[in-house]
């Protein structure tokens, strides 16, 4: 693996990685688009759960090996995520939507980082 700071840093951990901002961001992101849909706190949790399990089965099965607790800290990390959009929500319609826009170019913006380091060889992605 290149000795590159900016790849080395998406390189999967026993613990903690990188990628746990990601999935704590798009838990928060699930948090603002239940907001805009206007659905029900525990309907919107139920569902943003089941989709970062989800997304941790497709892990699974693309191959990618992480650890049982790195698994579940994706998780946990995207619940807490969820909380806590809900905790600072924006009281305004306009400054939700400038919050929810720039977690959503921040967490595109890292998931596009994470993929190009795992293109240029970070080991572990």
């Amino acid at each position: 693996m290149s000795g590159k700071w900016f790849i080395k840093i998406w390189a999967d951990s026993d613990y903690f990685d990188f990628w746990h901002i990601n999935h704590f961001l798009a838990g928060m992101l699930c948090g603002g688009v239940i907001i805009f849909l206007r659905l029900d706190f525990w309907v919107g949790l139920s569902l943003s759960t089941l989709a970062m399990l989800g997304w941790e089965v497709y892990e699974i099965f693309k191959g990618i090996q992480e650890t049982s607790f790195n698994k579940f800290a994706d998780v946990i990390l995207g619940i807490v995520g969820y909380f806590l959009f809900y905790l600072i929500k924006p009281t305004s319609e306009t400054y939700s939507h400038m919050f929810v826009s720039a977690l959503l170019v921040s967490w595109a913006a890292l998931e596009l980082w994470g993929f190009l380091a795992w293109k240029n060889g970070a080991s572990g992605l």
